[in-house]
């Protein structure tokens, strides 16, 4: 479907934005391995504002801008508001 209506588009900067928009995550919830149980890890506002804040910043910094302007436009202009106020 990407083949046909994207002619322009990389498929895998597609693929990696897709996976990596929401990889933070990972860092912004722990599981109680005991009960399973998911909860917001307070540490993580520490560091990052959200999620999507981590996975923007993370390919920005890795030289991913066009990865990190999809990330951007998945989760809107909010989040990076934020992003950039924090450079």
């Amino acid at each position: 479907l990407i083949s046909n209506l994207y002619k322009k588009v990389d498929k895998s900067c597609v693929f990696a934005a897709c996976i990596l928009h929401d990889f933070g995550k990972i860092f912004e919830y722990k599981i109680d391995t005991e009960s399973g149980l998911i909860e917001y890890d307070e540490k993580f506002p520490k560091e990052w504002l959200t999620h999507s804040q981590w996975g923007f910043s993370n390919c920005m910094a890795h030289g991913f801008k066009t990865v990190a302007k999809m990330i951007a436009a998945h989760h809107g202009l909010c989040c990076i508001l934020c992003t950039i106020s924090m450079i």
